[in-house]
């Protein structure tokens, strides 16, 4: 009995002596970082902006990270490569022939596509020559240039130090937690839109504005008074100089977001202003957090008030009887009174339910409006042919050939539940 268990325990140190030995070799094949990339030897890619180009069918350009020294005190700055070719890949091409290290697409995280391109069908090329590489990320930012050029978008500003491409992507991503004027698409939510036969797609725009525009317009019209005050043109027009010369100085650009672009099928077909961008969103439910502001009728006087968004939940559903089709867009919502022209006593039950019914009155409206305007497009943004293919298979079958035009016939009724969870009252103690 003692050699049987002396026997077992020689057959198990034995075993695990293999054991530790095997994890031994194993750690010498694979450790450290098997896809480690020397950053000499790569150049790292922050966006990519495609546009139509005269010669040939792309104009691809990339703004790359280049590092102006090492050490601690390094600066980071980026600059543009550029090419051409009648498919994405070519005109990648193009541009590997024009560096001297191997592109890496790790680090991006904006594709810019301009206004002219969308609106010739080519977005879905596009996006099949990006996801066709295997080193390109699926959850890179898509925007629509409201510029000339796509381009612009990711040009550095020589008066800022921040990447162009990174700067888009942060301001997106901020604007659409904490505002409620755009939205974020990604890659592949964009490629899977594109694909779907029941519904439509829509991307975020951005373009340029001058910091100090205003700035500007209101030093001009000092000058103008001044001179006809004054009647001195010498002098003037030397102040008009100096003026110039320090509205240069402070000129500086930043991107800000403007409306979305509409599409149906493969082709941007409209687009919507900055002033629905609220109601598109609660209809979308892409709203997560911002302010709206209406005029309502409060005690027979129009009353502007602004409101603060805390919760929003937002549903699809649909009535089909007698060949007719009836959408519906239930909106749920928690919001707070941010400002209010007039004074409401909030204290006062019904005073509160009339002012509560005003505003799901008059956001019913705006929703209903905005909504409208993309049935107008014959463009399904909000996803209804989706909610009907999912709940009815056999009543899409017989309505998706006809679909756009039964869209923008259909009637679209908007219902809104509002709950005023924060008044702005304050009590004095």
């Amino acid at each position: 009995m003692n050699n049987f268990f002396k026997n077992l325990k020689k057959v198990f140190l034995f075993r695990f002596f293999k054991f530790v030995l095997s994890l031994v070799i194993l750690s010498l094949f694979l450790g450290g970082c098997w896809n480690y990339q020397d950053l000499n030897k790569i150049t790292v890619v922050a966006g990519m902006a495609v546009d139509k180009s005269k010669n040939k069918e792309y104009s691809l350009s990339l703004e790359v990270i280049v590092m102006e020294s090492a050490g601690k005190d390094g600066k980071i700055k980026s600059s543009l490569v550029e090419g051409e070719g009648d498919t994405i890949r070519e005109a990648l091409e193009d541009i590997n022939r024009k560096l001297s290290s191997k592109l890496y697409f790790g680090n991006m995280q904006t594709l810019v596509i301009s206004k002219k391109l969308a609106e010739t069908e080519q977005i879905r090329e596009v996006l099949e020559g990006f996801f066709r590489d295997p080193n390109r990320r699926e959850t890179v930012d898509v925007f629509i240039s409201q510029e000339e050029t796509a381009k612009k978008l990711i040009t550095p500003d020589p008066k800022k130090d921040e990447i162009a491409s990174y700067e888009l992507k942060q301001n997106n991503d901020k604007n659409s937690n904490e505002s409620s004027n755009t939205f974020k698409r990604f890659t592949f939510e964009v490629y899977n839109e594109l694909k779907r036969e029941c519904g439509d797609l829509s991307l975020p725009m951005y373009r340029i504005v001058n910091q100090f525009e205003q700035q500007k317009e209101e030093k001009a019209e000092n000058k103008n008074e001044e001179e006809e005050i004054e009647g001195e043109d010498e002098n003037s027009s030397e102040k008009q100089k100096k003026d110039d010369k320090s509205s240069k100085k402070e000129e500086a650009k930043s991107l800000a977001s403007d409306g979305c672009a509409i599409f149906s099928g493969n082709k941007m077909v409209g687009s919507l202003e900055n002033e629905c961008m609220p109601y598109f969103l609660f209809a979308t439910n892409q709203i997560h957090s911002g302010t709206f502001s209406f005029a309502i009728d409060n005690s027979g006087e129009s009353d502007t008030a602004t409101f603060s968004l805390m919760k929003n939940n937002t549903k699809l559903n649909y009535d089909y009887e007698n060949e007719k089709l009836v959408l519906y867009i239930n909106i749920d919502c928690d919001i707070g009174i941010s400002e209010l022209s007039k004074y409401v006593n909030v204290l006062d039950e019904k005073e509160i339910e009339k002012f509560t019914k005003n505003i799901e009155t008059k956001l019913n409206s705006k929703v209903s409006e905005t909504i409208k305007k993309t049935q107008e497009l014959k463009s399904d943004v909000c996803g209804f042919g989706t909610k009907i293919y999912r709940s009815d298979k056999n009543l899409w079958k017989n309505i998706k050939k006809e679909w756009k035009e039964i869209y923008k016939n259909s009637e679209i009724r908007v219902l809104s539940k509002i709950r005023i969870v924060n008044t702005g009252f304050i009590i004095k103690y």
